[in-house]
């Protein structure tokens, strides 16, 4: 069926776009997820918990435990009691962690702004929204699906 070779496509791109990240990162002393993480915690406008990231990234709640006890040891991230509610964790990035994440991503739009430069403004504009189009559609069909 050709949906399922479309959809097999986009799949294995996904894979092979994020092995290429973590092959980069880990060049770079970092793994692809602690990326992720320290990356959203970066860009969290407001104070970030564990049950948060595990829900935004799609990450298990051991799985994100375990992770942010490896930020920690590392220096990249503290966690901090909740003030209403001491069951609850706060999450900040250190010094070292905002550094490192910083140089990282610096790093990172260099190489990424070349390869947009190689692509035109309106074929990147197309992509998103064909692409956004694709994930609401899927999100109606999938999720919302009974």
């Amino acid at each position: 069926m050709i949906t399922d070779e479309i959809f097999y496509r986009h799949f294995t791109l996904v894979q092979q776009e994020n092995r290429i990240y973590a092959e980069w990162c880990k060049k770079r002393g970092i793994s692809y997820t602690w990326l992720i993480i320290l990356d959203t915690m970066l860009r969290a406008e407001k104070d970030i918990e564990p049950a948060m990231l595990s829900d935004t990234l799609f990450i298990p709640r051991q799985t994100i435990t375990s992770l942010l006890d490896q930020l920690e040891k590392n220096g990249l991230i503290r966690r901090e009691p909740h003030p209403a509610d001491r069951r609850r964790t706060r999450l900040y990035l250190t010094e070292k962690g905002h550094d490192t994440i910083t140089a990282i991503l610096k790093e990172l739009a260099v190489h990424e702004d070349a390869v947009i430069d190689e692509i035109s403004r309106e074929e990147m504009a197309t992509f998103n929204r064909i692409y956004s189009t694709i994930v609401e559609k899927l999100q109606k069909r999938l999720i919302h699906d009974k």
